[in-house]
């Protein structure tokens, strides 16, 4: 979740003001990895959160697309742990 955590923090509740709280984390479960994500708000609906989360991913997927790979593979190590 760290690869990922702080700049969906940053964007959906800093910068969008999206929640009182925005977190996300790795999980293992009976052997498959998945993703999940928190946003805890007020002013939005599940259906603008779940969106907003999805179009996210979609533009932080070129963010790891660049990332060089020394950094990627700190991420990978960080995460395995």
């Amino acid at each position: 979740g760290k690869v990922w955590g702080e700049p969906l923090f940053c964007q959906l509740r800093t910068h969008e003001g999206f929640g009182y709280e925005v977190s996300c984390s790795a999980r293992w479960t009976y052997g498959i990895i998945g993703m999940s994500f928190k946003v805890v708000t007020a002013s939005k609906s599940a259906n603008e959160v779940s969106t907003r989360i999805d179009d996210f991913l979609r533009s932080f997927r070129s963010e790891i697309d660049s990332m060089d790979k020394d950094t990627y593979t700190e991420h990978l190590v960080g995460l395995a742990k």
